[in-house]
């Protein structure tokens, strides 16, 4: 299964520990699936950017380098495929496609619709606008179901 990973779900495998520990078991699982095989992950250019001014806003700025240069590091060093921004125009139809309140939270739906993901991996509750045309899961919901798939 091929699935799309919105920055909340690499956010919080990332510096979550601590705020979310439900979560982060959840999101440790889905990591071991991915790194074991069991899942094809994409993240987009928009992800790690987004990744990027994460580290910017919540660490001091003479640390905040580091830490994004660190995060890459560590999320680069699973099994994952990194695509591209899209091009003008395919952001301009699939964006038709995807009609959602946060800009780039369609961003990532139009792009991970563009990469043939089948799912895309998410806390973020704007998805939920787009359930009908691509099914948006939490890290647990996708491992449910990657568990029924299994038996």
């Amino acid at each position: 299964m091929k699935v799309y990973l919105d920055t909340s779900v690499i956010v919080l495998s990332l510096f979550g520990a601590k705020g979310d520990p439900d979560r982060i078991a959840e999101v440790a699982g889905l990591f071991q699936a991915i790194d074991d095989g069991h899942l094809q992950a994409t993240i987009s250019l928009y992800g790690l950017q987004e990744l990027c001014v994460f580290c910017y806003d919540n660490f001091p700025s003479d640390q905040a380098a580091q830490v994004a240069r660190l995060a890459f590091h560590d999320i680069l060093g699973h099994d994952l495929l990194l695509v591209p921004l899209l091009n003008r125009a395919q952001r301009i139809v699939l964006n038709r496609r995807f009609p959602m309140s946060d800009a780039s939270d369609q961003a990532h739906a139009a792009t991970a619709f563009h990469h043939g993901c089948e799912v895309v991996v998410t806390y973020d509750s704007h998805y939920q606008a787009i359930t009908h045309l691509l099914p948006c899961l939490t890290a647990a919901e996708l491992l449910e179901r990657l568990g029924e798939r299994k038996r």
